[in-house]
């Protein structure tokens, strides 16, 4: 999956609908949310990460750290734990300013006086509900109901703007890459300039990855069966016997599975796909990787690679998608490297030590 969110394909949907209807109030933060715990800079801009900000991501990722004991916060070894969670909470931070940042430098203002009418828009729509393109939209029913339906989610009205603002940055950067998709006129290139002679330095390069694949899901297959795929495919003798084994275990066709896909260094999220370009980018021509966990949820399951050649055949006959992935290649290593340096400058406020840690809730 190219660098797509969930979060901000929803967000998108909802943000598409036409502008109309009653404005909500935005609910203020209180003295305590707003509290600033950390800062990250980037090119003479810095970025606040407020307490109301820190606790969503806290009590979204708690469970991932401390695997459901509680205890851990506040006991001997909570400064390990903390630690843990605060590299996971500056790099999510570091995603949303990230795209801001870029987004900014490519001349979209998340926080225009446009971006504040897409929240609104979206706010509406969530309360009172509505349809576009025949997809209806069930809205809460209330605007009570909606604010509470945010706190679930350990969101406060802040953070949902913040995250908006985010998903509006993400669409603008991608506008920018790839362009726009219109039904009848078709694609709009986008303003991001380059030639076939870098899709193709691409290709042959460092970069670039061509493989052949299989997704096995968790719930159909143990970690036993999956590893004896594997080392299956690792016994056979070539491409084609390969093929002809890995396509038993999946729904595409034969030629889609011979001819493989190209994968790019930073052409996918790494915050699901971290160990898969890992692995796969560790591998030599005509090896197969371990089998590669992604967390999907309700959709996890293993990914196995077979490493194979690029070479000019498969470049001929698929330009357009090594074209794309040359694309998301570019866009995610600009992100990427925005939200390094954000990461590195990370630097705790006073208000830091306020928190603690096993007392934070949406109560």
């Amino acid at each position: 999956m190219k660098r797509t969110l969930t979060l901000v394909l929803a967000i998108a949907l909802l943000l598409s609908l036409i502008s109309c209807g009653a404005t909500y109030e935005p609910v203020p933060s209180t003295e305590e949310e707003a509290r600033v715990v950390m800062t990250l800079s980037i090119g003479g801009e810095e970025y606040e990460i407020k307490y109301e900000l820190y606790r969503a991501f806290f009590l979204t990722y708690k469970d991932e750290v401390d695997g459901g004991d509680e205890s851990v916060w506040s006991g001997e070894s909570a400064g390990e734990y903390i630690s843990r969670i605060n590299e996971i909470i500056i790099s999510r931070a570091a995603e949303i300013f990230a795209a801001i940042h870029v987004a900014g430098e490519l001349g979209f203002d998340a926080y225009s006086s446009e971006a504040d009418e897409k929240i609104n828009d979206y706010v509406r729509v969530s309360v009172e509900g509505g349809s576009f393109d025949g997809v209806l939209v069930e809205g809460e029913g209330s605007y009570e109901k909606y604010l509470e339906s945010l706190k679930e989610m350990n969101l406060n009205y802040s953070v949902q703007a913040l995250l908006i603002r985010y998903s509006l940055a993400v669409t603008a950067i991608n506008e920018y890459y790839y362009g726009t998709e219109d039904p009848v006129l078709g694609n709009d290139g986008g303003d991001f300039e380059f030639d076939e002679d870098d899709v193709r330095d691409f290709y042959f390069g460092e970069d670039c990855a061509r493989v052949m694949s299989i997704f096995l899901y968790s719930h159909a297959y143990d970690d036993t069966r999956v590893k004896e795929i594997r080392d299956t495919i690792a016994e056979k003798s070539g491409k084609t016997a390969v093929a002809q084994y890995m396509i038993s275990f999946s729904t595409a066709g034969y030629d889609e599975i011979f001819n493989g896909k190209v994968e790019g260094r930073y052409a996918l999220d790494p915050a699901y796909y971290g160990d898969y370009v890992g692995e796969v980018f560790s591998l030599a021509s005509g090896e197969v990787s371990e089998p590669i966990k992604i967390d999907f949820g309700e959709s996890d399951g293993y990914y196995i690679v077979y490493r194979l050649d690029a070479d000019d055949d498969y470049l001929d006959g698929h330009y357009d998608e090594v074209k794309h992935t040359y694309l998301a290649n570019e866009l995610g290593r600009t992100l990427d490297t925005a939200a390094a340096t954000l990461v590195e400058s990370a630097l705790q406020s006073a208000a830091y030590a306020e928190i603690i840690h096993s007392e934070i809730s949406m109560d």
